[in-house]
């Protein structure tokens, strides 16, 4: 599988092992006194430092993920497979929330339903609406997040 390929078409990036005129490029440089640094260059201008290389790549990975142009890249030193995981796991996140979201308003108006019957026909219930002076809004948002957090337990994967 060419994770490169999936994760450069799911994010709408460009990386390249040459120069990128309209994007970052990375750029090794060296102190008079040995040292080396890392850094993203922007047309004219250096925008990022970075003295440890696996950080200066961190940071092509989020423009990468932000939909960038980067160039001058050893392509070899992202972890494409790693990146196409953490997509798929987004997906599948999106997903199970999507799912839950439509489980939830199929069966809220039943809760709600049944929920409205047994307050109403329970004066301790009624009498603590009352005392507390809860709003039909509050109680509709109680039910939701008790509703959620009821979800939130169960595990679609």
């Amino acid at each position: 599988m060419d994770y490169k390929k999936l994760v450069l078409e799911y994010y709408d990036a460009e990386v390249s092992e040459d120069y990128v005129p309209h994007g970052y490029n990375f750029e090794e440089i060296s102190t008079e006194d040995g040292y080396y640094l890392y850094a993203l260059r922007d047309g004219e201008h250096y925008c990022m430092y970075y003295y440890r290389e696996d950080s200066a790549y961190e940071e092509i990975k989020s423009q990468i993920e932000g939909g960038g142009a980067v160039g001058c890249v050893d392509i070899d030193q992202i972890q494409w497979d790693e990146m196409y995981e953490e997509i798929v796991g987004e997906i599948q996140d999106q997903v199970e929330t999507e799912v839950k979201l439509e489980v939830l308003n199929i069966i809220k108006p039943t809760v709600i339903t049944e929920l409205y019957k047994r307050l109403s026909t329970n004066e301790e219930y009624k009498n603590t609406l009352a005392a507390e002076n809860l709003s039909a809004a509050s109680i509709n948002d109680c039910i939701n997040e008790k509703v959620l957090n009821l979800f939130s337990n169960l595990n679609f994967k």
